[in-house]
C-alpha cells in the first residue's frame, strides 16, 4: 500500500464550462488563475480538486466583487450551469435528463465527471444518445473517440 494520500480530481469539462464558455478570463484574472494552477491556453484532462476550488474563488472575486461571498458564489453557479450546457458532456446531460429524470441524471453525472479519461475537444459531435439498462443509464457515440457511457 502507498502512503501517498489520493487526491480527488475534477474533469476539465468543469473548467471548460466556467472559463471557456462562461467567463473568458483575461489580464489579471487569467494570470491569477495561472498562479492557482489553471492555464486556459494549456488545459489538462483533469485537475486536483483543490485547484478547482481555488479557481472558483478567484472567479468569484473577479466576477462579482461587489456581492457578499455567498451571493457571489450563488450567481457564479448560475453562470456556470449556462456554460456547462454548452459543453459536450452538458449536451449529453441535457438530452438525457428529460428521458431518465433528474435523480438518475445527477447520479450518472457524478460518475461521468470522475470517470472521463479522454480529452474531448470543444465542438465534438455526439451521436446516438440512448438510454440503456445496467450499471449506467446513457450511452452515446463521440466522434473521434467511439462509444462512451
Amino acid at each position: 500500500m502507498s502512503d501517498v494520500p489520493s487526491v480527488s480530481t475534477v474533469d476539465s469539462t468543469l473548467f471548460e464550462a466556467m472559463f471557456v464558455r462562461t467567463l473568458t478570463p483575461t489580464g489579471a484574472f487569467a494570470e491569477e488563475l495561472r498562479q492557482t494552477g489553471f492555464d486556459l491556453a494549456q488545459m489538462q484532462p483533469k485537475y486536483p480538486a483543490p485547484i478547482w476550488r481555488r479557481c472558483v474563488e478567484v472567479a468569484r472575486r473577479h466576477t462579482y466583487p461587489e456581492l457578499p461571498k455567498e451571493e457571489g458564489m450563488r450567481q457564479l453557479g448560475r453562470d456556470f450551469m449556462k456554460g456547462y450546457y454548452g459543453t459536450l458532456l452538458g449536451k449529453v446531460v441535457s438530452a438525457a435528463m428529460p428521458l431518465i429524470g433528474l435523480e438518475r441524471t445527477l447520479n450518472r453525472l457524478e460518475r461521468m465527471w470522475k470517470g472521463s479519461s479522454s480529452v474531448v475537444k470543444v465542438g465534438t459531435k455526439v451521436k446516438s444518445i440512448r438510454l440503456v439498462e445496467g450499471d449506467h443509464d446513457i450511452d452515446c457515440r463521440i466522434e473521434g473517440i467511439g462509444p462512451w457511457g
